[in-house]
């Protein structure tokens, strides 16, 4: 969580907007913004989704632990729940695994995670990375369109 803060920052000072600027674009309280760039709460994927779009950054580079602001790629629409969930799914199978592998190596209920594969919550970003923690990759992976 703590990387996404602090790309949230960089995005925003790249983008050359204050807290109350990226607030008003994204609705977002600049209050919150604050906590969210300095790591004190956790969000909603949909908020963070909500995040790229205003500050036009593709949400895979803002959940990256590489960051580059000096390759910012732009914002674009996709199914990320969807993509998420497909790639965990392919991930599971290649490495002989099965969700119950999830369960035991996260904090996370099977309902939670089950929720989370089948896109019926807009989950919290902590719960994304313990997943991705899990099966060792990175969020920005698993958001990732594959080819193919």
């Amino acid at each position: 969580m703590k990387v996404f803060g602090e790309n949230i920052k960089n995005a925003r000072y790249y983008r050359a907007l204050s807290q109350n600027e990226l607030s008003k674009k994204s609705g977002i309280s600049r209050s919150s913004l604050s906590m969210i760039e300095n790591s004190k709460i956790d969000i909603y994927f949909e908020t963070a989704k909500r995040l790229a779009e205003s500050l036009n950054i593709s949400l895979t580079q803002l959940l990256s632990r590489s960051f580059s602001d000096g390759k910012i790629i732009t914002f674009i629409e996709d199914d990320f729940l969807l993509i998420f969930s497909q790639n965990v799914k392919s991930l599971l199978k290649k490495k002989n695994k099965y969700q119950t592998y999830l369960y035991a190596s996260t904090t996370l209920s099977p309902s939670t995670i089950n929720e989370i594969l089948n896109q019926k919550v807009s989950p919290k970003l902590s719960s994304l990375y313990q997943i991705a923690d899990a099966l060792d990759t990175t969020v920005s992976e698993l958001i990732t369109r594959r080819e193919g």
